[in-house]
């Protein structure tokens, strides 16, 4: 996705395809989903231009991931992962309506 592309659908308007459509169909990528499946997965990839570059300059390893949704694929690079398992219905962290909106000052 363009960087433009990004600008214009950090909205809420964008996570919800009913409520994209009551705000009137604004231009920007409609994510469409609260939630994404992760199919086909995640795995490590072969040690990348960017992991190195980041050991390098902060000595310590790093290495990097392809995080593969239905809807998007992710390149995370990183030193340290923990992945827990989790059984269906546990909810780590739930957060009502009335909590914190996540909204981070992008500047």
């Amino acid at each position: 996705m363009r960087r433009d592309t990004w600008a214009v659908s950090l909205g809420d308007e964008f996570t919800d395809y009913s409520q994209w459509e009551r705000a009137g169909e604004p231009d920007g990528y409609v994510w469409g989903v609260r939630w994404h499946l992760l199919y086909p997965g995640i795995r490590l990839l072969p040690e990348s231009t960017e992991a190195r570059r980041w050991s390098s300059e902060l000595g310590a390893p790093f290495h990097t991931a392809r995080v593969e949704t239905n809807a998007h694929v992710i390149e995370l690079v990183f030193s340290d992962l923990r992945i827990d398992r989790i059984t269906p219905g546990h909810a780590v962290l739930v957060i009502d309506e009335t909590g914190p909106d996540g909204k981070i000052p992008l500047e």
